[in-house]
């Protein structure tokens, strides 16, 4: 079997979560040939970060010439965002949905490129993934969920059925979302916060129940 080459963009933190997450994945049934990592920082190129190299910057990126697959792995969806952007002007660039084996889920469920789903994580039937999600461990998705493009989900984030959370929202750890809720773009959900209530757009929530602190904080 041949392995499918890829490519971590970014060199933090979440990166090298991912690289674990390769590692644990390839241990299952060997599917991918990593690379390293691309960072937009040129000087760092021909480094390493335990022992996995920095092997390019986005213009290498913006100029392989045959198949590659990518992981964005970074914490921002606005940078994610502007860096998928930025990458799909090279056409044999791929960017596949990286879904940990230690994750239940139902078989249906329907997920967008560029996805990161790590273990622990359980998400129930009739749930529907943007592009470019992040999940971190031990999240749980209820049913007739949806999770629009660009979100990231902290560690131990709990959402009820029958939520829509929209593009480039950031739900901080523990945090819970109750039933039928709606949180809206580009919104901040605090820390062990407990949503009961619609998020209006650009707005920040915190505590329990949780309670606007800051509206346009993207304007």
């Amino acid at each position: 079997m041949t392995l499918k080459k890829l490519v971590i963009v970014g060199a933090g933190g979440l990166a090298r979560e991912v690289v674990w997450l390769i590692q644990e994945i390839n241990k299952t049934s060997a599917k991918y040939e990593l690379l390293g990592y691309v960072e937009s920082n040129k000087t760092k190129v021909g480094t390493s970060i335990d022992g996995i190299p920095i092997v390019g910057d986005d213009s290498w990126l913006l100029e392989y010439k045959t198949e590659l697959n990518v992981v964005i792995a970074i914490g921002s969806g606005v940078l994610r965002n502007k860096i998928f952007e930025k990458l799909s002007a090279n056409k044999h660039l791929k960017f596949p949905a990286i879904i940990s084996d230690r994750v239940i889920l139902d078989e249906n469920l329907v997920v967008g490129q560029g996805c990161i789903v790590f273990g622990a994580c359980v998400i129930s039937p009739n749930v529907e993934f943007g592009d470019f999600v992040v999940l971190n461990p031990a999240c749980t998705i209820a049913h007739n969920c949806v999770i629009d493009s660009y979100t990231t989900l902290s560690p131990g984030v709990n959402i009820a059925g029958n939520v829509h959370v929209c593009s480039n929202v950031d739900i901080g750890i523990g945090a819970c979302i109750i039933q039928g809720k709606q949180i809206w773009k580009n919104s901040i959900v605090g820390a062990g916060a407990v949503v009961i209530r619609d998020v209006p757009e650009d707005c920040t929530v915190v505590g329990v129940p949780a309670k606007p602190i800051n509206y346009s904080h993207k304007k």
